[in-house]
């Protein structure tokens, strides 16, 4: 069985539609990507071999201001859906996007082609790719410039202004593959059918400027409207932009024999579609909205340090989840737990860790597990924010099951919290 998480977003709801054999959906409230105990309860009841991530947080302008909620769905929960996925044998697929790129090599995007964002809507799911990687045989398709019947997008953006106005201006310096989502969501079905894992682009074949892409939208749409250009520097957005960040496809078509048809016939499919549907009134949900709760889960506790924060997400008896962020070239102090184990993973930023006799370096969604008994360090030796997610677990749970060994803040009391 295939689970779609986000299935009601704009690319969650065509892939209900097009991905084969059982196919179950999810979305807010049923789940939220945020919290462990939303996710485990899910993917526990529902037990299914593949788990499809259609969850973002897609607002990039937004992401500027809101950099904490960005990496928290699209940084965060990928990395709760992969400890789901390992933990229950699923096969977890993770959408991403051209944006995890700098635009600067001036020809299409290779897979392993080095990342280098240029946002924090970037970063946030340069942060996601890293973290879906902690589930074996993970599965990372990034495509581009999405449009479908579900949600808000850019063809319906610029027909509801081509109604409005007769002249508009568009930029003309950013250079990119309008995808259709159907489309996607062909590509993500023969890469689950051919139990493809990795990463894999995959966007309608051709590209265009926004500018251009404007203009046949009004063409094929019957509108005559005025496109003036417009630069990227003139828009004046908060987020930087990738200029030229078209993806090279070639791999999906060798390893598939699948190739996304040309962006214009695409849009032409999406526009007939559109008119056929035209007396309908379409549910739009926002796809960076799906699996997102609008009204925050609120922690069971936060607190602030010398060395950062620290927040805890999820706690019962049995198990207690903090997010901890360190800050760079901080460290926690040098401790023991009598009664807990703690497992790390990190979802930004790299730890070194110091257990027992050992000192070594953990990566974005690498994890490393602390023992009962054994004394342990978390430091941030890096010049971005440390994020982890520690998960303890024990017979006592309590913040003064530690003693201090060494502290850089002078706190070498046993009974204290870190």
């Amino acid at each position: 069985m295939i689970l779609v998480v986000g299935a009601e977003g704009m690319l969650g709801r065509d892939l209900m539609e097009v991905l084969p054999g059982e196919v179950r959906g999810v979305d807010l409230p049923e789940i939220d990507i945020t919290s462990f105990e939303s996710v485990l309860e899910v993917v526990g009841r529902y037990r299914p071999q593949v788990i499809v991530n259609a969850v973002a947080y897609t607002d990039v302008d937004g992401c500027e201001t809101q950099a904490e909620l960005a990496m928290q769905v699209n940084g965060e929960g990928v990395a709760i859906l992969a400890m789901a996925a390992k933990e229950s044998g699923a096969k977890l697929v993770q959408v991403s996007t051209d944006y995890v790129f700098d635009g600067s090599k001036g020809a299409p995007y290779l897979e392993d082609d080095p990342y280098a964002p240029l946002s924090v809507y970037g970063e946030s799911k340069l942060a996601g790719e890293m973290n879906a990687r902690f589930a074996p045989g993970a599965l990372v398709v990034r495509t581009q410039w999405l449009y479908g019947l579900h949600g808000k997008n850019f063809v319906e953006t610029m027909l509801r202004l081509g109604r409005e106005k007769d002249e508009l201006a568009v930029v003309n310096d950013q250079v990119g593959s309008p995808t259709w989502t159907v489309d996607l969501a062909r590509a993500i079905r023969v890469l689950i059918e051919r139990d493809c894992s990795g990463i894999y682009h995959a966007a309608n074949s051709g590209f265009c400027t926004w500018n251009e892409f404007a203009r046949t939208i009004f063409a094929e749409a019957g509108l005559s409207v005025r496109v003036n250009p417009l630069n990227t520097e003139q828009l004046g957005r908060p987020a930087r932009r990738p200029l030229y960040s078209t993806l090279e496809c070639g791999k999906l078509v060798q390893d598939t024999g699948f190739q996304l048809q040309p962006w214009q016939e695409a849009l032409g499919q999406y526009l007939q579609l559109r008119r056929e549907k035209a007396a309908q009134t379409p549910k739009v949900s926002g796809c960076g909205g799906a699996g997102i709760s609008r009204q925050r889960r609120r922690p069971v506790e936060r607190g602030e340090r010398p060395w950062g924060t620290y927040t805890v997400l999820e706690e019962n008896r049995n198990y207690k989840i903090k997010r901890i962020e360190v800050l760079p070239g901080k460290r926690l102090s040098l401790q023991k737990h009598h009664h807990r184990s703690e497992h790390w993973i990190v979802v930004s930023g790299t730890a070194k860790v110091t257990c027992g006799e050992r000192e070594y370096m953990v990566n974005i969604n690498e994890s490393t597990f602390i023992p009962i008994g054994e004394s342990h360090r978390l430091e941030n030796p890096g010049m971005i924010p440390l994020v982890i997610i520690e998960v303890q677990s024990g017979e006592y749970l309590g913040e003064d099951d530690i003693i201090r060994f060494q502290d850089d803040f002078h706190r070498c009391v046993e009974g204290s919290a870190t």
